[in-house]
């Protein structure tokens, strides 16, 4: 693998125009980000790719399921690195955009599935983020599932109210990922550095979900309750 990395690392500057290097020397010296993407560490996902990111655009966070853990599940003086980059960039760097972007076939929404709402039973970090910090994602979902009634999934909290249609088509983990993709909007509200910004428009909330087999983007439209194409 590192003689790739190495051979991506020639390719790269010996491909370099003239247009991108003068790019690279903008933004070394004056740089100010617009938003800020979380979305998972998964090797098909790429917010550059998806949405044509350049050097100096955003900010990026990227995790095991896109998650951002809940204010109410922090204690003592942890800190999550998602907090803290949210305030770096929403507080301190004044941007204004916040994208959640989840995607089909995540690993860690099958996961989650797989432990079906239950704590793990062996020792395992990625096991205990999942169920820790997707939760409230799962018991949602299992909602759904069980509900006879309305396919209406309401999200609810600290303020930020909404509600969502989940396409019963999907695959369990892909309606998992639609879920837990907006169940980070109200994670992040339940910051209050972050609730102060949303409450007052300064920031924006957006839900992305990118379906990798058919290279399609969506984004969450809060009026038609549903992740409709880009």
């Amino acid at each position: 693998m590192i003689e790739k990395v190495i051979r991506g690392v020639l390719r790269f500057r010996s491909s370099l125009t003239s247009s991108q290097q003068a790019l690279f020397a903008h933004v070394a010296d004056k740089v100010q980000p617009s938003c800020i993407f979380i979305t998972c560490m998964d090797s098909r996902v790429f917010p550059s790719n998806i949405a044509a990111i350049e050097p100096g655009d955003s900010f990026i966070v990227r995790n095991a399921g896109n998650m951002v853990p809940h204010s109410k599940l922090i204690y003592d003086r942890w800190t999550p690195a998602e907090a803290a980059a949210l305030e770096l960039a929403c507080v301190r760097n004044q941007v204004n955009s916040v994208f959640v972007c989840g995607h089909s076939d995540c690993k860690a929404m099958v996961g989650l599935h797989a432990l079906g709402g239950s704590a793990p039973e062996e020792s395992s970090f990625v096991l205990d983020w999942i169920h820790r910090f997707g939760s409230a994602t799962y018991t949602k979902w299992e909602k759904m599932m069980h509900s006879d009634k309305s396919p209406l999934l309401q999200f609810n909290e600290n303020g930020l109210k909404f509600e969502a249609i989940i396409d019963n088509k999907l695959l369990a983990q892909d309606q998992l990922s639609q879920i837990n993709t907006l169940q980070q909007l109200l994670h992040i509200n339940s910051y209050n550095f972050m609730k102060e910004k949303i409450d007052t428009k300064d920031v924006k909330l957006y839900s992305l979900w990118f379906d990798i087999k058919n290279a399609t983007c969506f984004i969450f439209n809060r009026r038609e309750k549903l992740f409709v194409p880009i």
